[in-house]
């Protein structure tokens, strides 16, 4: 009997017990922490940006959310469709950031990433009836197409004129090719609105499962920590792992349910990436990562948004990345 979605999702996903009111992990115990899936403080010392990132995202005020039934968005967050390359910067059809690749023959097994939702309006010269979709996201892998390329990632999307869905939503996924069950981002029931700051994590706890983490600091609200087991493609037969062969912060122009056709792009202004680091290291197989280092932006690879225009043909930008600064950057759409 074939699987649903929502089997697929329930099966796969893992909550952690949900601590009382007035938990505070700053002065938590480890024990504490790795019962409700925080992860243990970083040493300041070893791991500046991650100390840094690590007491922001936990501190007061903070309040766990309800999780809700999974529902499916009427949308698919996906691999790149096309790509063109010229020295760092690429060209993309749906996707306009930046991404990073490990050092040292190591490999990804942390990525973190901060920025405000953004309000979004229909482009110049377009009419104001059409409904328009766009996301962030930070994510691993999925940048190459290796035989069991899969990308777990969390974020946010705005929606203008989409009847059937809320104008701002919080989701995650974890997309495999040749898996039409990993196809539709999973809503989370985080309430965000323009002008939110968000705070997103993926921690690799082994090659085959990763912690999700999500929250609005400017309401202190967290979606409760999970972990979500990697997908299965029943059709090639496989149990794609972790690679980490890439980290990326990214906004995506996404692509219709059922369908290889684009939305319309909205007019989001810009994003405002903050915090944007991975953490790498030797992960055998089998095994939990061994002991990280923290990479920043430095060397990142610019992927720049373009649509196709008809009569006559040509191409048009429509978002752009701009060159990172340490561990933050700004896309920018272009009117």
């Amino acid at each position: 009997m074939a699987m649903t979605l929502q089997q697929e999702i329930a099966r796969r996903t893992h909550f952690y017990e949900r601590p009382n009111n007035g938990f505070d992990p700053l002065t938590a115990q480890p024990a504490e922490l790795a019962r409700y899936g925080i992860p243990p403080k970083p040493n300041a010392g070893e791991f500046p940006l991650l100390a840094k990132f690590w007491t922001e995202m936990f501190s007061q005020p903070l309040v766990f959310a309800e999780p809700g039934p999974p529902l499916m968005l009427a949308l698919r967050i996906s691999d790149q469709l096309r790509m063109t390359t010229s020295g760092r910067r690429e060209s993309s059809l749906n996707w306009s950031g930046l991404y990073i690749t490990p050092r040292n023959g190591r490999q990804f097994t942390q990525i973190h990433g901060s920025w405000v939702v953004p309000g979004v309006s229909p482009p110049p010269g377009t009419s104001g009836g059409l409904e328009f979709r766009s996301s962030i996201w930070i994510g691993l892998d999925g940048q190459r197409r290796y035989f069991d390329s899969s990308l777990p990632q969390i974020g946010t999307a705005q929606f203008l004129n989409a009847p059937s869905d809320p104008p701002f939503t919080v989701w995650c996924q974890w997309w495999l090719r040749e898996n039409p069950l990993t196809y539709r981002p999973i809503p989370l029931t985080l309430p965000i609105q323009q002008g939110d700051r968000i705070m997103a994590s993926l921690v690799v706890l082994n090659e085959t499962q990763v912690l999700f983490l999500i929250a609005n600091r400017t309401t202190g609200t967290h979606f409760p920590p999970f972990t979500m087991d990697a997908p299965t493609s029943s059709l090639l037969n496989i149990q794609p792992k972790v690679s980490g062969a890439t980290a990326e912060w990214i906004v995506e122009r996404p692509t219709r349910a059922n369908s290889e056709e684009l939305h319309e792009l909205p007019d989001y202004n810009e994003v405002r990436f903050t915090n944007c680091f991975a953490v790498s290291t030797h992960m055998p197989p089998g095994q939990p990562p061994g002991l990280g280092i923290e990479q920043t932006l430095d060397g990142a690879r610019v992927i720049n948004m373009y649509q196709v225009e008809r009569n006559p043909s040509h191409t048009v930008s429509i978002s752009k990345a701009g060159n990172p600064d340490v561990d933050r950057f700004v896309t920018t759409y272009i009117r």
